[in-house]
């Protein structure tokens, strides 16, 4: 488990597939914000969906494809997503 962001306001969580991942300029402490593309089953509809995650440095190597992540939304459509954690070691 990452401890990415904690979940405190209303929502559904989600697992969704990592499909691609995107580095930003933007910090928090010594931990970087990715933009992640994933895929994920939401009522019924299987899309790819966009989300910001917060990354440890020492887990940016561990990223790849297919990794499962776990997503907070609202709405459907979601309006707002938020990737909550990224299973590195996928058992």
């Amino acid at each position: 488990m990452g401890g990415y962001i904690t979940p405190t306001k209303k929502g559904e969580m989600a697992i969704g597939t990592l499909i691609s991942w995107k580095q930003t300029s933007t910090m928090n402490d010594v931990d970087y914000y990715f933009i992640f593309t994933f895929e994920a089953e939401i009522e019924g509809k299987k899309k790819a969906y966009n989300a910001a995650a917060v990354v440890k440095v020492a887990d940016i190597s561990k990223l790849k494809k297919s990794l499962p992540v776990t997503f907070k939304y609202t709405g459907n459509p979601p309006d707002k997503l938020a990737v909550i954690d990224v299973v590195y070691d996928p058992q």
